[in-house]
């Protein structure tokens, strides 16, 4: 047995290497491609109110604010510092409370700064997240979100922790597609 235990255990290393040496640099060449052709990319974090402390909370947002810069290229960060995914974004950061830990993240903004920006812009967006649910579970959210922001173009899903797909979704086509938007709702 110990010797399947360490062959099965010498393949997810492998596997976990070749996705590594794979993904990131694929993934990371379609998001300079956008870049040379004139997108922004922006990203946007979202933590669930669970209980960990305001420290905790601020050093887990900080480590997906590093990753969407590091790994995406995101040259502006909104986040939410506590909000579940299944709440919709119009309705996420209406009170004040966080701002502390937004001056500390030293980020642009919450959710309802990320909204009145995408409204406020004539470029191409890219809007980046950490997972599906790192931005929404309910479609109906994408669907609103792209149809009153003309500008977004691109959402990019980074799954790099989950399972090494590259998600680059053109936002027309995402509305339209009940299968591409099932990936939002299937994230609880």
């Amino acid at each position: 047995m110990t010797g399947l235990k360490s062959s099965l255990t010498y393949f997810i290393i492998d596997d976990l290497i070749n996705s590594i040496c794979t993904y990131l640099p694929k993934y990371q060449g379609l998001l300079k491609n956008l870049k040379k052709n004139g997108y922004e990319i922006i990203g946007y974090a979202r933590k669930s109110p669970t209980g960990e402390d305001a420290t905790c909370r601020t050093r887990l947002l900080k480590s997906m604010i590093s990753n969407l810069k590091e790994r995406s290229f995101a040259t502006k960060i909104f986040v939410s510092p506590c909000s579940w995914a299944s709440t919709p974004l119009e309705s996420r950061d209406l009170q004040p409370n966080s701002q502390a830990i937004l001056d500390d993240l030293g980020v642009e903004g919450n959710t309802q700064d990320l909204l009145t920006y995408l409204k406020s812009v004539s470029h191409d967006v890219c809007l980046v997240a950490i997972d599906f649910a790192g931005i929404t579970t309910r479609s109906e959210d994408i669907i609103k979100l792209v149809k009153t922001n003309p500008s977004l173009k691109k959402i990019a899903i980074e799954t790099f922790a989950q399972c090494n797909e590259v998600f680059i979704f053109n936002t027309e086509k995402l509305v339209e597609d009940h299968d591409l938007l099932q990936k939002f709702e299937d994230r609880n």
